[in-house]
């Protein structure tokens, strides 16, 4: 995938005030002028990534190449506009595109802001990004989500439809996700059948921050706090993954060996 840095706009001044009365789930981790997370107030311990990470978001038989996070790109076909992308991408090239379940796969989240957008020179299929954290300072980002269910559908309706990435923040707390719950029935398009999925440690910048800082300034709070995630759903899982293709970039500043 190529996804452009991300843009932000305001939160919503119309949306509900949060319904969860647990001071845990308001801490609200935010971004500084010097692009920097930090969280509202003293947030709680995470447990281990293989912990809270449990259910793999898409049917792992239906894969066909995984794109690894960290590793440049390109916005356009002729190469001219090169992007850093932060997080992976996973491929069903063998699947509908509209018959593939996405499931929340980790615990202890609500979200955070989302995107609707409609990619016209690819088609007019809604193409959904939604933005989950944890209070302990993890974000979880799965894009290029097609036909949200229901629920989801209708915690989204008020955020505009645009042709960029830019996203609209929620309240803290507001709407929760469990780990396994169904969020789209479709990835992608119908002729482009992929899902984006990042895992980012807002609490430690990772080990490529100089790199990133010099070479892609643009992508700080992103790319510079992005890890790999690979290794998070069990060996099987992880052996998988090593073994499908990487698509046109092989190499990952994140996952290593």
């Amino acid at each position: 995938s190529t996804t452009a840095a991300p843009t932000t706009t305001a939160a919503p001044t119309t949306t509900p005030a949060p319904t969860t009365t647990s001071t845990t789930s308001l801490i609200r981790w935010n971004t500084n002028g010097e692009k920097e997370w930090a969280p509202s107030s003293d947030p709680p311990p995470c447990e281990t990534f293989e912990e809270v990470f449990s259910i793999f978001p898409i049917d792992t038989n239906l894969l066909t190449q995984f794109a690894r996070p960290g590793r440049t790109g390109y916005a356009n076909a002729d190469g001219t506009e090169p992007i850093y992308i932060a997080h992976g991408a996973l491929r069903a090239d063998n699947s509908q595109y509209d018959q593939v379940n996405v499931r929340f796969p980790a615990k202890g989240f609500s979200l955070y802001a989302a995107n609707r957008r409609v990619e016209g020179t690819i088609s007019n299929e809604e193409q959904v990004k939604l933005l989950f954290h944890h209070p302990c300072g993890i974000q979880v980002w799965i894009d290029h989500l097609a036909k949200p269910t229901d629920k989801w559908a209708s915690v989204i309706e008020d955020v505009p439809i645009t042709t960029s990435s830019r996203i609209t923040f929620m309240p803290a707390g507001a709407h929760q996700v469990e780990a396994g719950e169904v969020l789209a029935s479709g990835i992608g398009h119908d002729n482009n059948t992929y899902l984006d999925f990042g895992v980012y440690d807002l609490r430690n910048k990772n080990d490529v921050t100089e790199m990133i800082t010099n070479e892609w300034p643009d992508y700080r709070s992103t790319a510079d706090y992005a890890i790999c995630w690979s290794t998070f759903f069990g060996p099987d899982t992880k052996q998988l993954l090593e073994a499908l293709p990487a698509g046109a970039v092989d190499t990952s500043d994140y996952c290593y060996g």
